[in-house]
């Protein structure tokens, strides 16, 4: 493919809080020069393309870049026209993704290959925007809710009934909002059903819903916006469940919340509003991650990488663990359990909706494992599967009518639209989340804005839907 001549972004950055936005505009029979080399207060770069001086009526093309993120890095080369007046623009690198918008015009589409974006021929006037917004890291997905940690910290959004979403209100939100004083140093996020988790500097912090104790901070009053989980540092790892908590300390399992059926693992049933050690994990090991469901919940352990579980059992969602080595990921639904181990996935414990699936055809390769109320979910290769209940479409199945949405799912459904590189999973009560390529997509139901798209609404035939705008 030939190549016009082009030119590198001379840039000039000041500090500000505000997100690169670029804007491409082809602009036929004109040229456009302009913008700022260097440093300068109004950080507008202009890169000129000239295509080829004839004929006349090639669109020639002005890159604007307004920049103030002193901490962005630029592609080393600017975006290009090449043979067929398309348009090729280079990924924006970590910790940042690129989302292409048309502006004005009417602007051909284009695709994602290589990290380039191509658009199909440009034959009139039109503007493109690429936003470069901050990579998601790390997911949860509650009942109704979900949480996603930033470069520059977390946002959450959907039911906020017991300000689950931390911001200091009980409105929905169908978009993303960011959680007051939960910055870039938050390296783990738990969603429960009504409450939020999230790990801060080795600190545990919870919000939302407390009438049992599951905030940890040694109330029993709900709280709007981040609360300090008492007595914890040297966090690594976090869950929120039903109504319960789990943590892990400087290698040690914690639990606080409700303890009915024994699921903080301290040997009694009596709840705790503050986080009690879960004894019951076999002494020796290291504690490596932890998850909370229903009423159970689950530890893995180094050095061999095992497993353990403790709670309620009624329908086996405790497993037969002891022995089994080589689980990397652990995942609580609400009565049924979930793994990796060696590369595979397992899951045990309920299943009158398919949700501990037949998941020989998965093969090895597994990477994550999620589980929701009654639905299971996991990346395989980079791609999205699931199964189980698809009441709401949250796995993901398509059926003509007027089958609609199959209760049963056991077989594992591929996920379109989220292959190759999908890098995290979350399941909800009836919606999945996934992070690929650093943006987040979710599916499912949407009664309450879980979805992230700033509607209500649930669609037949569910598609991965962007959450909107997330990091703006």
């Amino acid at each position: 493919m030939s190549k016009v001549r082009k030119q590198r972004f001379i840039l000039g950055f000041t500090v500000a809080a505000f997100l690169p936005i670029f804007l491409i505009t082809g602009c036929s029979n004109r040229t456009q020069t302009g913008g700022v080399e260097g440093g300068g207060a109004s950080n507008l770069i202009s890169n000129l393309f000239d295509p080829v001086a004839t004929p006349t009526s090639t669109p020639s093309f002005t890159v604007t870049v307004t920049a103030t993120n002193a901490s962005l890095s630029l592609p080393d080369e600017s975006p290009q026209v090449v043979s067929g007046q398309t348009l090729q623009v280079p990924v924006i690198p970590e910790p940042y993704h690129t989302l292409v918008n048309t502006v004005s015009g009417t602007c051909p589409s284009g695709s994602w290959n290589n990290n380039t974006y191509t658009t199909g021929a440009i034959t009139t006037d039109c503007t493109l925007e690429l936003r470069a917004l901050p990579l998601a890291q790390a997911i949860a997905s509650g009942e109704k809710h979900n949480c996603v940690i930033m470069a520059g910290g977390l946002k959450c959004w959907g039911k906020n009934t017991y300000g689950q979403l931390g911001n200091d209100s009980t409105l929905q939100s169908t978009t993303p909002v960011p959680v007051p004083g939960l910055d870039s140093r938050v390296t783990a996020i738990a969603a429960g059903t009504n409450h939020t988790c999230a790990v801060k500097n080795g600190e545990a912090w919870c919000w939302g819903r407390n009438h049992l104790g599951q905030l940890g901070n040694g109330s029993t009053v709900d709280s709007l916006i981040p609360v300090q989980v008492s007595s914890l540092t040297g966090v690594s790892a976090i869950s929120a469940g039903l109504n319960h908590s789990c943590a892990i300390a400087n290698g040690r399992t914690y639990c606080w919340g409700v303890n009915a059926q024994r699921q903080l693992g301290d040997g009694t049933t009596n709840n705790s509003n503050i986080p009690v050690e879960a004894t019951i994990v076999t002494p020796g090991g290291v504690a490596v991650t932890v998850t909370a469901g229903g009423y159970h919940s689950c530890a893995t352990q180094t050095p061999n990488h095992t497993a353990q579980c403790w709670g309620w059992n009624i329908s086996g969602q405790l497993g037969n663990l002891p022995g089994v080595t080589g689980v990397s990921a652990i995942a609580a639904g609400g009565n049924h359990s979930c793994a990796v181990v060696n590369g595979e996935a397992r899951c045990w414990g309920a299943n009158a909706n398919g949700q501990t699936g037949s998941l020989a055809a998965l093969g090895t390769g597994v990477t994550a494992i999620a589980a929701g109320s009654l639905h299971s979910c996991a990346i395989v290769g980079s791609g999205v599967w699931c199964w189980g209940s698809n009441s709401s479409g949250q796995s993901g199945g398509l059926v003509p009518a007027p089958l609609a949405y199959p209760n049963s799912m056991p077989n594992p459904n591929s996920i379109a639209g989220l292959a190759p590189a999908a890098t995290a999973i979350a399941a909800g009560s009836a919606h999945t989340c996934a992070i690929v390529s650093g943006a987040v997509f979710c599916w499912g139901l949407n009664d309450l804005g879980q979805l992230g798209n700033s509607t209500n609404s649930l669609t037949l035939n569910p598609v991965p839907v962007r959450v909107q705008e997330i990091g703006e």
